[in-house]
């Protein structure tokens, strides 16, 4: 005999309901301070994929004709191949970005699908990983600095987060901690925090930024996570909205774990997310007609020629490229923040915007610096 299961209580309310009720999400609201502080993390965020850009999604030899006309190097010798810059491509032109509570940068990541011939290996997926890994060691994100002694000194420091972050801590809090001197501030006994931190609660302040709306898989893990909100750029009409419906089906239930709050860009004013969308939805409709790709598989050795419109092809286009060469360029020629002083009321020690932006500008300067694509902590 069949058992009729009960619903679930997260999706009473929406049982009955159309599809539309319960996929669409409410507007965020945002203050001018808020929308600014967004924005400087975003542009952050593709400040970071466009200086580890790669567009080599079937190789750098073949014929992606207009399409990446821009990052074409010339022709192989004796060959006639035109060959692009860029090299051995790891992964999509995807990543992540982790902010704590005070405006904090924790560390990045990017997709990394084919340097390991997987299909899970996402942005947010191995950021979420990388940040309870980074709860077991010291190494905050400076700490590799060091590895290029002649550039530091060029770069306009911001308050550095300590040795220990508070959202970090766990049964690892009583390890002594190294005092630094130099361009560094002395870092105290005292900044380790002394009260371990359940991990199922460790990531409940950290805001998620990613390039591309996440998928199931890395909504879910960020729901696990207990990650507090997630802001995506681009949309992915690939993935149903699952980011949307997680939310109102945890968040409905009253009790265990609940998905991050989605925030798209354009709700904060950025005006790339726009753009990409745009210029994604015109590649799908042109590609049909101009193929992405025509040349030879790497594996099978066939002749093949790509007039897919998936969205990891467009983030290979010039046209993608100038989006995020134009937010990086935004970020760098910020003289300074709209709102100088402007920071969360309620969070002890946060950084201003000021300092955010100042922080910004540091970080990528520093990324720039290391040769590896994301995985700054290597572990």
């Amino acid at each position: 005999m069949t058992i009729d299961r009960p619903v679930p209580p997260g999706l009473q309310r929406y049982w009955n309901s159309p599809v539309a009720q319960f996929a669409q999400m409410e507007c965020n609201d945002f203050e001018p301070w808020e929308k600014e502080r967004h924005s400087i993390f975003s542009e952050l965020l593709f400040g970071l994929i466009y200086d580890k850009w790669n567009g080599n999604k079937y190789g750098p030899l073949g014929d992606y004709g207009n399409w990446r006309s821009g990052q074409l190097i010339g022709k192989c010798d004796g060959e006639g191949v035109s060959i692009y810059e860029g090299g051995t491509y790891l992964g999509h032109n995807i990543a992540a970005l982790a902010v704590d509570r005070e405006g904090r940068v924790i560390d990045f990541d990017f997709n990394h699908n084919a340097v390991f011939d997987s299909t899970v290996e996402h942005a947010e997926s191995r950021l979420v990983r990388r940040l309870f890994a980074l709860n077991q060691i010291y190494d905050p994100w400076y700490a590799l600095e060091r590895e290029a002694p002649a550039l530091r000194a060029e770069i306009l420091h911001a308050e550095r987060p300590r040795q220990r972050r508070s959202v970090f801590a766990t049964a690892a809090s009583d390890r002594s901690v190294p005092l630094r001197t130099g361009s560094y501030p002395m870092i105290q006994n005292d900044a380790v925090p002394q009260a371990p931190q359940e991990y199922s609660t460790l990531l409940k302040d950290v805001t998620i930024y990613t390039s591309l709306e996440s998928c199931a898989q890395c909504s879910g893990i960020m729901c696990l996570a207990s990650v507090k909100d997630v802001v995506y750029l681009q949309w992915d009409q690939g993935q149903f909205l699952i980011g949307n419906m997680m939310r109102k089906a945890t968040a409905g239930q009253g009790a265990g774990f609940v998905s991050p709050r989605p925030i798209r860009g354009d709700e904060f004013g950025f005006q790339y997310f726009n753009d990409l969308n745009r210029l994604s939805e015109e590649f799908s409709r042109n590609v049909k007609y101009e193929p992405f790709y025509e040349g030879v598989d790497r594996i099978t050795g066939q002749d093949i020629r790509i007039t897919s419109g998936s969205v990891t092809s467009f983030l290979c286009t010039d046209e993608a490229r100038n989006v995020f060469s134009r937010a990086h360029a935004d970020l760098m020629n910020r003289s300074h923040a709209e709102f100088p002083d402007a920071k969360p009321a309620d969070v002890p020690n946060a950084f201003t915007n000021e300092q955010v932006l100042i922080q910004a500008r540091d970080y990528l300067s520093w990324v720039k610096m290391l040769n590896n694509r994301g995985a700054a902590h290597r572990v």
